[in-house]
């Protein structure tokens, strides 16, 4: 088999979003794709300061990898502040991790209000 057409570092890395301290180092990580998690790793008491941590994750001009975010389901409460949160986002994420699909409807729903002229980010797995 003929590995030399495969593309290295295609591996994804994904850090808490209360972590900020590890943003930098999940960037750098040799990783095709740094994620911040906003979901999972976040206790609901927690979610409005991890949207605001998120926010610096892409602030990096420079970054060495596809930069992206995991957010709450898009039909939660959670999911709505997110996408308002992630629409306010000067630096944008160029993947939307988007848990819990249940319906192409609900990519639609994130879709509808992030996309814009010049921005379309891509729905991660």
């Amino acid at each position: 088999m003929d590995t030399s057409s495969r593309r290295p570092g295609r591996a994804w890395i994904i850090t808490p979003g209360l972590r900020p301290e590890r943003f930098a180092t999940a960037q750098k990580s040799g990783a095709a794709v740094a994620v911040v998690d906003i979901e999972d790793s976040v206790a609901p008491r927690d979610k409005q300061a991890a949207r605001t941590a998120a926010q610096e994750f892409f602030a990096v001009p420079t970054a060495m990898c596809t930069l992206g975010i995991r957010m709450n389901s898009p039909l939660t409460i959670e999911g709505t502040r997110d996408l308002v949160a992630m629409a306010s986002y000067t630096a944008k994420p160029d993947v939307i991790v988007v848990p819990k699909v249940e319906s192409a409807r609900d990519i639609e729903l994130v879709a509808g209000v992030l996309d814009s002229d010049g921005y379309t980010p891509t729905s991660g797995p």
